[in-house]
């Protein structure tokens, strides 16, 4: 099983391609995708969740870091 953590940072469009892209490669793969959005504060976390959810990608979820601890502390959050 195979979890792919992506974060995000006012960068949106950029992180929806990536998780196309992720996807992709994943196929046959089990697993899921997670989207973080590092507290971006430009709307991007309400932008990822409805292109998910109208995309259909049952495989990936998005979570708000609630702050911006970088890469690391982004990162654990996915995890977590």
């Amino acid at each position: 099983v195979v979890l792919t953590v992506i974060l995000n940072w006012r960068t949106p469009a950029m992180t929806l391609h990536s998780a196309e892209a992720a996807l992709r490669e994943m196929e046959g793969v089990a697993g899921e995708i997670t989207i973080v959005d590092n507290d971006s504060a430009d709307g991007s976390f309400e932008t990822l969740t409805a292109e998910v959810a109208r995309r259909g990608w049952a495989r990936v979820r998005v979570l708000q870091a609630g702050r911006n601890g970088g890469f690391g502390a982004g990162n654990n959050h996915g995890i977590r």
